[in-house]
């Protein structure tokens, strides 16, 4: 872990259950040439055998944009043409995932698999140690147990250590974002208009445990109890100075304000729509890569992903012509899809 990542504001954070899911796992882009920007997101297979082709597309989920599917269409011309020609389309998750209702509760509650964590030993305050500790000022403390206590109504929060109240609210925080109409919701819509088979490349469950895994070993639980309160105060007053700007901005309907808004949740996300749609994957990359929050993080949710994914999709390409639909950063790099599609033998170059 390189040390000027260790520090990252909770700010990046907060957005990193869906954003993250993006990551590809390596640290470059040097295996992926881009011709132009247009190219970035969509990627046609071939080769190795295959007697068709196949398509690989860059999606984009949980930055709290309601997609459309005309925007998408203009911004990636070639995507039409290709779904008009697949006989089925593999998202992320199975098609259910891909539902925004199901994704706002279920990254609400973190299924099971947070009940489960909530009992584990790693979360849980030492005996001895008190929230009123943690904090040198009166004030932070006051402010963190209004918080939890008034606000949330969660009074038995002293149980557990900040490092877990930072990965919850980061993941409330997320619930926002995932009402959104993302680009996966797009494509699954339109693929039941047009009776085209959708399925997943994982479960719900798989992509959940990968992410208790990733936060487990995450470099926030390494950090000692004062560093974890110091960054749940940071992230709570900064959820709270978001809160009140939309407040304003609301009441006053002030063009400016909601500008600086959108500015914050922007710098938050770490990266926008617009970015996105105009199609450099290289630029998406690199913005996105200073808030991946640390290596064993990027491995787990990124890498290890991608390998699992690269076997089930070696096996869809021997049968049919399909649209592979995943996070836009999943593509690149030395552990993304494109280079360990390349290194099985396939072709694998920018849609024309």
């Amino acid at each position: 872990m390189k040390k000027n990542r260790k520090g990252k504001s909770l700010l990046g954070l907060l957005f990193l259950f869906f954003a993250v899911s993006f990551c590809s796992g390596c640290r470059g882009c040097s295996n992926v040439q881009l011709d132009s920007q247009k190219d970035g997101m969509l990627w046609e297979i071939s080769g190795n055998g295959l007697s068709h082709k196949s398509y690989l597309f860059g999606t984009m989920h949980g930055d709290g944009h309601n997609y459309k599917l005309e925007e998408i269409f203009t911004a990636f011309p070639q995507l039409r043409e290709i779904l008009g020609n697949v006989s089925c389309i593999y998202l992320e998750q199975s098609k259910d995932f891909n539902d925004s209702a199901v994704v706002a509760d279920c990254v609400a509650s973190a299924s099971v698999f947070v009940k489960a964590d909530e009992a584990n030993e790693y979360n849980a305050l030492p005996l001895g140690e008190s929230y009123r500790g943690l904090y040198d000022s009166r004030e932070k403390f006051r402010l963190v147990d209004n918080f939890f206590s008034e606000k949330l109504h969660r009074s038995s929060y002293t149980q557990f250590k900040p490092a877990y109240w930072v990965e919850r609210l980061r993941q409330n925080r997320m619930k926002g974002n995932a009402k959104a109409v993302s680009v996966d919701d797009c494509l699954y819509h339109y693929a039941l208009q047009k009776n085209i088979k959708v399925s997943g490349l994982e479960t719900y469950e798989e992509s959940a445990r990968a992410l208790v895994e990733a936060t487990r070993d995450s470099a926030e639980y390494l950090k000692s109890l004062k560093e974890q309160a110091a960054d749940l105060y940071d992230a709570i007053v900064q959820m709270e100075k978001v809160a009140q700007m939309e407040k304003v901005a609301q009441m006053e309907k002030v063009a400016q304000m909601e500008k600086i808004v959108q500015m914050e949740k922007v710098a938050a996300s770490t990266f926008s729509y617009e970015m996105y749609l105009s199609g450099n994957l290289e630029k998406l990359y690199t913005k996105n890569l200073s808030f991946i929050p640390n290596e064993v993080y990027e491995q787990k949710m990124g890498a290890e992903r991608n390998n699992r994914w690269l076997r089930k999709i070696e096996d869809i390409l021997k049968d049919r012509t399909c649209l592979i639909a995943v996070g836009a950063m999943h593509l690149p790099g030395d552990k993304g899809l494109i280079a360990l599609l390349r290194a099985k033998g396939y072709n694998v170059q920018p849609a024309r």
